[in-house]
């Protein structure tokens, strides 16, 4: 198949959405699909095309609260407008609504199907993105809500990453039709995991021992809500057992502000050791006894999943969308449905002493990332609906579901159905 892959992004950026989009690229091209692959220009250059790859970058500009995020400007890009597709389908990962148009004016013009993945929880990022109350923001919400709304339900499908965020983000945020909205998920690629082999030496560095090493991993800003961690950690975890000690890796606008709060509630057990390198997050879970988590603006969350699969006990808050999505309470790891600190500590130092418990959730969460995010099942049961597409044969929606619908090996895992 010939397939144009638009996103609001580059992906050889870190943050997770980049990195599995550009996963699907390689996964894509090394089964011999010619991808026409459109994105965001970040400064960096863009990837050769060759081999199946064709490579067109949107001009774009940056963002100061989010620098791994370029604001993309389509009309800009007159050649894409201007030239021939040449694809049998579209498939677009973009909240951007100018560039959403891009991606539906290259599927009118090749008359092929198209589909659309939300990736992002737009009403958390919003804020972060345009968080004055200006006249980009009224553009945004007067103009790019209805643009998306319209396109949306134009095209043949869109898809969310998890049940909650269907609800939460396509009909409360948008208004897309729901009998057009699918739920996907996303993959953990073992032999790429495995490939990964930098070492990391966080913890030998520190001298923490085995047993007491908890951590958390991601940009450090609002909607990851690492504060929340920092204050159970120091006010109810730590007064019950001080041999614990919390890393925070990560990096983002809010790594001082966090650092402040360590500080100022006077507890030397919580450490930043800045951003972990990729290819050293293996290592790095490795090396940790247990991952918690407390981030309610996932769509996904790809920590969650490398932190089950690495074998790492999760504890995290209920946030109705990714979170949620892949821990179910006591089988795949402990989801505290209440965001109260005193109650989360509860629950961490119940996991904490319970070996017997620890052991069944590293054994499930485990299987449960081997069984619902093979990327041969979440990628080839994808490719299974664009062929029929691309062939004039789109399957009804229920059959979709049913295509989409993953082994449900807990209650509570993430399901088109």
């Amino acid at each position: 198949m010939k397939i144009a892959v638009v996103l609001d992004h580059d992906p050889r950026l870190l943050n997770g959405a980049s990195r599995q989009a550009g996963q699907f690229v390689q996964w894509l091209l090394g089964r011999g699909h010619q991808v026409h692959l459109v994105h965001t220009a970040s400064g960096m250059h863009p990837p050769p095309s060759g081999s199946g790859l064709r490579v067109s970058t949107v001009p774009s500009f940056p963002v100061r609260s989010y620098r791994e995020y370029r604001i993309p400007v389509p009309p800009a890009a007159a050649r894409l407008w201007l030239a021939r597709a040449d694809v049998n389908l579209v498939h677009s990962e973009t909240m951007n609504p100018t560039l959403l148009a891009l991606a539906y004016w290259m599927k009118r013009r090749a008359g092929v199907p198209m589909f659309n993945v939300l990736t992002a929880n737009l009403p958390y990022y919003t804020a972060i993105l345009l968080p004055r109350d200006n006249l980009a923001r009224k553009l945004v919400y007067g103009l790019g809500k209805p643009l998306m709304n319209a396109i949306s339900n134009r095209i043949e499908g869109t898809f969310v990453l998890s049940d909650g965020m269907r609800d939460s983000l396509a009909r409360r945020f948008f208004a897309i039709d729901p009998s057009r909205l699918f739920t996907w998920t996303r993959p953990l690629d073992p032999a790429a995991y495995a490939a990964r082999r930098e070492p990391s030496d966080v913890w030998g560095r520190l001298g923490v021992p085995r047993g007491r090493r908890v951590a958390t991993l991601s940009r450090l800003c609002q909607s990851k809500n690492v504060e929340f961690l920092i204050r159970a950690f120091a006010c109810h975890i730590i007064p019950r057992d001080p041999t614990l000690h919390l890393v925070v890796a990560g990096e983002g606008p809010n790594a001082g502000q966090l650092q402040r709060l360590a500080a100022g509630l006077g507890c030397a057990n919580i450490h930043f050791p800045g951003l972990i390198p990729y290819d050293a997050v293996p290592a790095f879970l490795r090396d940790t006894d247990y991952f918690v988590y407390a981030s309610l603006s996932e769509t996904f969350g790809n920590a969650i999943c490398e932190a089950k699969y690495a074998g790492v006990p999760v504890v995290a808050l209920d946030d109705g969308g990714g979170v949620r999505s892949q821990i179910a309470d006591r089988r795949t790891g402990i989801l505290v449905a209440s965001a109260d600190e005193a109650e989360f500590a509860r629950r961490f130092l119940a996991l904490l002493g319970d070996e017997a418990l620890r052991e069944a959730i590293r054994r499930e969460a485990r299987e449960d990332v081997a069984l619902m995010h093979s990327p041969e099942r979440v990628y080839g049961n994808l490719m299974r609906i664009y062929q029929l597409a691309a062939e004039g044969a789109l399957p009804g929606r229920s059959e979709i579901r049913r295509i989409l619908a993953y082994p449900r090996l807990v209650p509570g895992a993430t399901s088109s159905l």
